[in-house]
């Protein structure tokens, strides 16, 4: 795994807010939005992204597309944590080979550490928190 994003995030939340059209949902990723976030359609995701809702964004990883149906094409997914509402969020996507950005995934992180973890951690070591 990179440690390193394959993809240029600002990209990705660019082309959420001057071209939506470029930007789709796979998957579980829509139903995982409205159920988590209540963001009921493809233009809420986008517009919510565009919108930096996406807040204290953190990079997990890069990795290959395990169910890419064209194995001889290397499509690699940047996986992020991100905070919004309280809550801890997780979001991946890749860009496909049509060049169309795709989400892949967009639900409550399953990790117990990331952000929140960090922000603990840097509180307590500040002194604000025992």
């Amino acid at each position: 795994m990179p440690d390193k994003p394959a993809y240029n995030l600002v990209e990705f939340v660019t082309c959420c807010d001057k071209n939506p059209e470029e930007v789709y949902m796979i998957g579980n990723a829509l139903r995982d939005a409205r159920n988590i976030f209540h963001l009921h359609t493809e233009p809420d995701v986008l517009k919510f992204i565009a919108n930096n809702g996406l807040e204290n964004v953190s990079f997990i990883n890069s990795s290959l597309w395990r169910k890419n149906p064209d194995p001889v094409v290397e499509i690699f997914i940047d996986a992020y944590e991100f905070m919004t509402g309280g809550i801890l969020g997780y979001i991946a996507f890749f860009k496909n080979i049509k060049g169309k950005w795709v989400i892949k995934s967009f639900h409550q992180s399953n990790e117990r550490g990331g952000i929140m973890e960090a922000a603990l951690k840097k509180a307590k070591e500040k002194g604000f928190i025992k």
